[in-house]
């Protein structure tokens, strides 16, 4: 019996199997799994050689309002439609971590498949999870004033639940938004590039993003 969807391509199938692998290998070593090393939580690392060689953004350390920030520009060039553009990037890591591994992870393909400058932002960790900007599911009004927002899942991640509430109340406040839940899928899934699930959620992301990005 196998815990894995069977509509999973046969790369995925594999990168689930030595994600577990590795899952209960550091489980094992370390009886952690918050473990990192200068940011990038160990069950991630494995993914920074592949994405850097597949997507060779330049990148700048600066700050932005006294923030800490990397930008990041397109090995090829920004597009013309894109000069006067730019994405601001939030990293993952539930206001906990993960800075700089998911900054790199979600940054550089975006900012090379969609040829735009991307600026990830080192945000302060632990917020009030109280504050209407931190969780603003539970706030109509501030969701009400949010722009068009594209909301990623897999089957088989723990947020698919929260991602689902998300995505209704945004459409009760008639914000356009788009949800996509990829069968078979675990969370953060895309940082693997190499698998043709993560190939197909990083286009979602550029023609989503081609579609409403300038847009008043």
């Amino acid at each position: 019996m196998s815990c894995q969807s069977p509509r999973l391509s046969t790369r995925s199938r594999t990168l689930l199997c030595c994600t577990l692998l590795l899952l209960c290998q550091t489980l094992h070593a370390q009886n952690t799994l918050t473990l990192d090393t200068d940011g990038v939580p160990v069950l991630l690392a494995a993914y920074l050689a592949p994405q850097r060689e597949l997507f060779p953004a330049t990148t700048e350390d600066t700050s932005v309002g006294g923030v800490h920030a990397i930008v990041y520009t397109p090995s090829t060039g920004i597009a013309a439609e894109n000069q006067d553009k730019v994405l601001i990037n939030l990293h993952g890591g539930g206001f906990s971590g993960c800075w700089l591994g998911c900054a790199e992870l979600e940054s550089r393909p975006i900012a090379e498949l969609g040829r735009i400058k991307v600026v990830s932002l080192d945000y302060r960790k632990s917020p009030d999870p109280n504050d209407p900007l931190v969780a603003p599911a539970n706030h109509p009004a501030v969701l009400a004033q949010f722009p068009p927002t594209l909301i990623l899942s897999g089957t088989r991640s723990y947020d698919l639940s929260n991602a689902v509430h998300t995505h209704l109340a945004l459409a009760k406040q008639h914000v356009p938004a788009e949800l996509y839940v990829w069968e078979g899928m675990f969370h953060g899934f895309f940082y693997n590039p190499d698998v043709p699930e993560s190939q197909e959620c990083l286009d979602f992301i550029v023609r989503f993003f081609n579609q409403w990005l300038g847009r008043d």
